[in-house]
């Protein structure tokens, strides 16, 4: 499933999609060509949010599949030693805002925890986003009581070899986050 597809943007720039989790439909293609069609790649990437488009169950599926077979056999500490999981920049700052509380578990741990969530789920929201980067991002719903939250929401893109965590939620916290953050000492 390594079929990559083409999308220009409003500057004649070309970004080449990956398709390593699913191929799109012709319907989701388009949506997409005729998105990036608005923009310039540096507008996306300067975004709060990008486009938002639905998945067939079968793609759900696939998606959550790709996500096991990649981190199969870890738990978060071991994946992200082994480099199996990236943080963009941003996602420090947001995880630490909106999870962190210093008496209860070092930043370290609650690290591990939420790459825990992540392997662990077996949820993924309907939808896809993209917002000008060559993989597509989806939100993975799980459970993690020993954080004090019934629910909590990662979002990830998934690459050949990576899961790169952009960002996560609590249940009641509706903002986005983003990061892309240096591995941390564990």
């Amino acid at each position: 499933m390594t079929r990559p597809f083409v999308l220009t943007f409003k500057n004649g720039e070309n970004l080449e999609i990956a398709q390593n989790v699913f191929l799109l439909t012709e319907s989701q293609r388009d949506e997409l060509i005729n998105y990036a069609k608005l923009f310039t790649k540096q507008e996306l990437l300067g975004s709060q949010s990008g486009i938002k488009i639905k998945m067939a169950t079968e793609q759900m599926k696939q998606v959550i599949s790709y996500k096991d077979k990649l981190l199969k056999g870890y738990d978060g500490k071991q994946a992200l030693e082994d480099d199996l999981i990236e943080f963009k920049e941003h996602a420090f700052d947001r995880i630490y805002e909106r999870f962190f509380n210093s008496d209860e578990i070092e930043f370290d741990e609650l690290l591990v925890k939420l790459i825990d969530v992540l392997i662990n789920s077996s949820e993924v929201h309907e939808k896809f986003e993209w917002k000008g980067y060559s993989n597509l991002s989806f939100s993975f719903r799980g459970l993690d009581f020993n954080l004090g939250f019934d629910t909590i929401t990662i979002v990830s893109a998934l690459t050949k070899d990576t899961a790169i965590i952009i960002t996560g939620f609590k249940k009641s916290f509706k903002n986005a986050l983003g990061i892309k953050i240096k591995k941390p000492t564990i």
